[in-house]
């Protein structure tokens, strides 16, 4: 069944949590004060959710909050981990019975001036619980060449109103009556480990709720120059297989779990040989990057099979 579309008034509440990176905040949100939006009756307010206990974005909410086009509002999270900040997100929206819509992005995103106009546009159009749209990754002119060949700096895309298995929380819309309706929440034991948005959203559609995909809804991201080297790429890969396994403990029972990740595990062999042959044939550059992703996905999903937590999100990384 199709969610209803909201008429007239629609309130639209977007999230934006934080944790130490006030410079790229200030860019986050003089983005979204430039935002067009067209459809009539929309209202927006924003909410800067701190998850900093030393209050490190409190100067950028006061040096804004006054000029800003739409009402800010600055809610500390003192417990470091993105589920709780994620979560107060989520109960604040679900207590507010006006709100028709939750929105998240993060604190190292711009949005284009009609990222929030078309997120509305595509609910409206596939009558969606979830829309998503792509984060573009912007580099700085110092980037090695590397990096413009690195596969972990690539990320999917879809077409128009494709439904997709799931979401990531830096670029989505969420209509309030399914966090409601739900009462799913981001998993605090992948509050320090990243995947907990992609966990989420995996078991909304379990639920049945609907994640569409629209293109024009785009946001940038700006990557600092410490993430430009294959040491953190190593350190990337490895965390993010270490989450994967975590989550998918969540997801299935534990045997079914372990057979998921060998396969995935095998899979990830397949993908470093199609590397290595593309790049016999000199049709992949700079192989020895994806290589060291491949194999670092592998070491984290067997860290995560031993029991081991790596907490990727415990320091911060670009202010």
């Amino acid at each position: 069944m199709k969610p209803d579309v909201p008429q007239g008034r629609i309130a639209v509440s977007l999230f934006i949590p934080t944790f130490g990176r006030p410079r790229s905040l200030r860019r986050t949100l003089e983005s979204i004060a430039a935002q067009e939006i067209s459809t009539p009756g929309v209202t927006l307010r924003v909410y800067l959710i701190d998850n900093d206990a030393r209050g490190s974005a409190r100067p950028v909410f006061d040096a804004l909050a006054a000029g800003f086009p739409f009402p800010l509002t600055y809610l500390p999270v003192p417990e470091q981990g993105i589920s709780h900040a994620r979560n107060r997100a989520l109960d604040t929206a679900a207590a507010d019975e006006a709100c028709d819509f939750l929105s998240f992005m993060d604190d190292d995103e711009v949005a284009d001036p009609r990222w929030l106009q078309a997120l509305l546009d595509a609910q409206r159009a596939y009558r969606a619980d979830v829309v998503t749209g792509p984060v573009v990754r912007s580099f700085p002119d110092s980037a090695p060449a590397w990096v413009a060949h690195a596969s972990i700096f690539r990320r999917k895309t879809y077409r128009d109103g494709e439904q997709v298995p799931r979401a990531a929380s830096g670029n989505v819309l969420i209509r309030s009556e399914v966090i409601r309706r739900s009462g799913l929440r981001f998993d605090h034991r992948m509050a320090l480990t990243g995947g907990e948005d992609e966990l989420y959203f995996i078991q909304l559609k379990r639920l049945g709720y609907s994640i569409h995909w629209h293109n024009a809804a785009r946001l940038t991201e700006r990557v600092p120059e410490e993430r430009l080297t294959r040491r953190w790429v190593f350190r990337r890969a490895l965390c993010y297989g270490n989450a994967l396994a975590r989550m998918h403990f969540i997801l299935r029972p534990r045997l079914q779990a372990v057979v998921y990740l060998l396969a995935f595990a095998g899979y990830q062999n397949v993908r470093a040989l199609q590397q290595v042959w593309r790049f016999i044939r000199g049709r992949r550059r700079y192989v020895e990057v994806d290589l060291l992703q491949h194999l670092s996905t592998q070491l984290g999903v067997m860290s995560g099979l031993l029991g081991w937590k790596l907490e990727n999100y415990r320091h911060v990384q670009g202010g």
